[in-house]
């Protein structure tokens, strides 16, 4: 699922602008290339991380607090004690006190006759009164242990469908494990009936989390409805992914030592179940599947759109090749500060809108290695680079100009007033295709001494690598490997817009290899961090047109959902809503 959170690319982007500087000594000519721009007129970019949304850690149950015994000065809320046999272990089966005697008689007295029928008939109306009587038990026994007398009465419905208890306090209690709410911290119930700050519309954080949970379970509603009028359906991948999220839940109730049932009742409300929640959470992947695919498939832009849309935004969608020299001396007096810009222009005059002979034309007024440098073609060329990438506002102003044509040169100052050229090549639109992939990153783990555990490390990857043989099983990572996504030590991605510069040149080498195709999967190690990539496709369109549609189905679904939303309206109930604890 996109959304989802999780890299670094800071730490794997490529340098993009390479700078030469030529430094005079007196009168005579020495220079020192520089390979990277100097922090006075380049600023570090900054990228937004991809985010993923994840459960809070649950190892922090009381054990004891799950079973309903006592915990010693404990300020987490106290559970209700489990009714006697429903403490996770077996009953023992019931001993009959007395067997019904089957008696075959063969006297022909009437009497004895009659005798014998109205035992068998005491005998076989006391087995059924029973059998009832047990149902019975075990029917009020089971309702009053698990909520279910009041499990019936939905807290929310959304376009005439009754949402059941149990679905709505699941996800209630998943929104608050998302939103890194504590459900057993001693103040969370007060927390969730404090005043919420941020939103007059909703007194408490408790009316806001419901709010959120109504409208996630609504969006879910209309994508399912969609989905299946178009004869979609829920699929074996999504199942298991959602029993991968149980098998991490029964980990955590062995971890404590209560039974999964126990656990889930603990964490998710009485009314919770395994059943409600794989169903639900099945439910939700197909959802997200079907909106982040087909749906978004069928809300795709036409050519005209794509165009007019690149034509409003051309910055985000072009590239731009430039070339830039830095021209100082040691000395930083005036005269020299004048000679350095007289030769500035000189050499703007000398290569006469003509990019490829800027090497040239400066290279008569440097030696030693800035002279070698220079005589190479194209050395001060920095290609294909994004409005993102250039951090120094004047310059990538003028460079994204669209009035900009070939060969255009212009002279900036450093804060000492010596020139720096600029000299525009080309700008073109994104044309690479973008690739998709799955990326799971697994951080140095530590070892119980705080040192670094490279070998725990490599084997965590290898572990992954193994697991992973299909687009499906990359989701279940997330859920099976949760507590180190909680503990910053992995993170999954699924990136659908791979560009060539994104990540670190080991990563970039592997995706963007031309035998690259569906399946394939590597494991990498670089700079200490392992990666395990799995290989989904190369987009066929190219990449300005990818990110175009991307922008123009985004805004075309809201548009679907907002539209939607009006007929699929939904209402609480009060009295179900009452039954929905905050802490279980």
């Amino acid at each position: 699922m996109k959304g989802k959170n999780n890299k670094n690319k800071d730490d794997n982007k490529q340098a993009r602008t390479p700078v030469v500087s030529g430094e005079f000594t007196n009168i005579e000519v020495t220079a020192s290339p520089e390979g990277q721009p100097t922090d006075d007129f380049m600023e570090t970019p900054v990228e937004e991380p991809k985010k993923g949304v994840t459960l809070n850690d649950l190892a922090d149950i009381d054990p004891e607090l799950l079973t309903g015994k006592p915990v010693e000065n404990s300020v987490i809320p106290d559970l209700p004690p489990l009714p006697d046999g429903k403490d996770g272990k077996a009953e023992e089966p019931a001993v009959k006190a007395h067997d019904i005697p089957t008696e075959l008689n063969l006297d022909k007295n009437e009497e004895a006759l009659d005798t014998g029928k109205k035992r068998r008939n005491a005998g076989i109306f006391f087995v059924v009164f029973g059998i009832i009587l047990v149902f019975v038990i075990a029917a009020v026994t089971f309702a009053l242990d698990t909520g279910m007398d009041e499990s019936f009465i939905s807290p929310l419905s959304i376009n005439g469908r009754d949402v059941s208890s149990g679905e709505f306090s699941f996800m209630y209690h998943y929104e608050l494990l998302s939103e890194g709410v504590d459900l057993f911290a001693a103040d969370t119930d007060k927390m969730l009936l404090s005043p919420y700050l941020d939103d007059d519309n909703f007194a408490t954080y408790r009316d806001y989390f419901r709010f959120v949970t109504a409208q996630d379970l609504q969006k879910t509603e209309i994508l399912y409805v969609d989905a299946t009028s178009q004869g979609y359906e829920i699929e074996k991948a999504h199942y298991d992914r959602a029993n991968a999220y149980i098998n991490w839940l029964k980990g955590k109730a062995d971890e404590l030592g209560v039974p999964l049932d126990t656990y889930i009742k603990g964490v998710f409300g009485s009314q919770v179940d395994e059943q409600i929640i794989i169903n639900t959470l099945a439910r939700k992947y197909f959802t997200e599947d079907y909106a982040e695919g087909e749906k978004l498939i069928q809300l795709s832009a036409t050519d005209e759109q794509a165009e007019n849309a690149y034509r409003q935004s051309r910055n985000i969608y072009d590239l731009v090749s430039y070339k830039l020299f830095r021209f100082t001396y040691e000395q930083r007096e005036q005269a020299f500060i004048d000679t350095a810009n007289l030769h500035a222009q000189q050499i703007i005059d000398a290569m006469g809108k003509d990019p490829s002979k800027f090497e040239s034309c400066a290279a008569k007024y440097f030696s030693g290695v800035a002279a070698n440098t220079l005589a190479q073609p194209d050395s001060m060329l920095v290609s294909d680079c994004r409005y993102e990438d250039i951090s120094h506002a004047e310059f990538r102003e003028w460079l994204f100009d669209e009035s900009r044509t070939v060969g255009d040169a212009v002279i900036f100052h450093d804060e000492d007033g010596f020139p720096i050229i600029l000299v525009f090549v080309s700008r073109d639109r994104m044309a690479e295709k973008l690739r998709n992939c799955y990326i799971v990153t697994v951080n140095n783990q530590m070892t119980e001494e705080m040192t670094p555990d490279m070998a725990g490390t490599q084997a965590l990857s290898q572990e992954i690598f193994d697991y992973i043989d299909d687009a499906d099983s990359c989701n279940e990572v997330e859920n099976l490997y949760n507590d180190y996504i909680l503990a910053g030590q992995l993170s999954v991605v699924h990136d659908d817009q791979i560009f060539q510069a994104e990540y670190s040149e080991a990563l970039a080498e592997w995706i963007f290899a031309a035998e690259r195709k569906l399946g394939d999967k590597t494991l990498i190690e670089d700079n200490g961090t392992f990666y395990v990539i799995y290989f989904i496709s190369e987009s066929p369109n190219p990449e300005w047109y990818d990110r175009v549609n991307s922008f123009l189905r985004m805004n075309n679904y809201q548009q679907f959902i907002t539209a939607k939303q009006a007929e699929f309206t939904w209402s609480f109930n009060e009295d179900g809503l009452s039954q929905i604890k905050d802490v279980p």
